[in-house]
């Protein structure tokens, strides 16, 4: 009982992420008793009707008899090799999908995915003639799921670089489309439906993390440059002379922080482009010399196309940051 509670307080403190991947496991580790009880008992095809109550069924008047397999099948493997594969994607792709986005959205995403793919699947086995005298097949397996994740990673970081055996350092998005081409190559094989799911996971992901506003995040080298070294020491200096102001303004701070981040994992554009003006403004009252006469002629040319703008870093110089109100504004910019 002890490791069983341990079991479930380890699993109530993991992430959503590793949440699915355990119940993926835990699923797939069920299954595979059940079919060593089977054998062990001389009747090793009951496995197969074990499998049915949680593989999604082709055919329609099937599927409704069993309506939750269009939920179970997106989390439950049986073979080895499929387990690991989708796991360990799951895991490195669902790792980078929570750099940019929340865990609520990784588990919609998830099962998202998993129902398009599902629905795909059902869609392509009853109307498609490459199925015909095939129609009573069945899914199984969170590879939709995992798909949706791996393109929308793509889309939305594209260029964030994963180390391959091998192979070396490769952006996310080659990743991506090798895996889409593998998937549309895999349509005239032998797991046509399985690929056709896929297909559904792709767009499902793509719907997702669609960049309707990457144009209007701008970077633009300002060419002035200021020296931040006396910076923190001065700020470290009020602080410790316990300034009200001062501390006042960092407490503002720390609170629009966890404000903007949710502006950010509610993907509210509008909203983090002003968080981003609030921010800038929070900067110049924290430190007078961060906004230079040079940098406020540039910003006034600039100021009417943005939601916000600021300096990164210590300010005074360097590169400007900028959120356009949309992409004319930026192509204006």
């Amino acid at each position: 009982m002890a490791v069983i509670d341990d079991m479930r307080a380890g699993f109530a403190r993991s992430s959503t992420l590793m949440k699915i991947v355990w119940v993926n496991i835990g699923i797939f580790v069920l299954l595979r008793i059940a079919a060593i009880v089977c054998v062990f008992s001389g009747k090793p095809d009951t496995i197969n009707l074990i499998l049915s109550q949680v593989e999604l069924p082709s055919s329609v008047s099937t599927l409704l008899t069993r309506p939750w397999t269009l939920l179970t099948y997106m989390f439950a493997q049986y073979d080895l090799l499929h387990i690991v594969f989708n796991m360990l994607w799951l895991y490195w792709f669902g790792t980078m999908f929570r750099m940019v986005c929340n865990s609520r959205q990784l588990l919609v995403l998830y099962l998202y995915g998993g129902l398009a793919g599902g629905m795909l699947f059902i869609a392509g086995c009853n109307t498609l003639p490459l199925f015909h005298g095939n129609q009573y097949g069945s899914l199984i397996g969170s590879s939709a799921a995992v798909i949706a994740i791996v393109t929308a990673v793509a889309i939305l970081m594209p260029h964030f670089k994963m180390h391959m055996l091998f192979i070396g350092a490769v952006s996310v998005k080659w990743i991506a489309i090798a895996t889409i081409v593998l998937v549309l190559i895999g349509v005239t094989g032998s797991n046509a439906g399985g690929e056709i799911a896929h297909l559904g996971g792709v767009l499902t992901g793509a719907l997702f993390a669609d960049p309707e506003f990457a144009p209007c995040h701008l970077l633009y080298y300002t060419g002035v440059t200021r020296t931040a070294k006396h910076i923190l020491q001065e700020i470290v200096q009020r602080m410790f002379l316990n300034s009200d102001s001062t501390l006042s303004l960092l407490g503002e701070m720390k609170e629009h922080a966890i404000d903007t981040a949710a502006a950010i994992q509610r993907r509210d554009f509008t909203a983090y482009g002003k968080a981003v003006a609030k921010t800038w403004i929070q900067n110049q009252k924290l430190d007078s010399g961060t906004n230079p006469d040079s940098v406020k002629r540039i910003i006034k040319l600039v100021e009417d196309y943005t939601l916000g703008l600021k300096l990164p870093g210590a300010g005074g110089g360097g590169f400007l940051y900028m959120v356009a109100k949309d992409t004319e504004a930026a192509s204006r910019i």
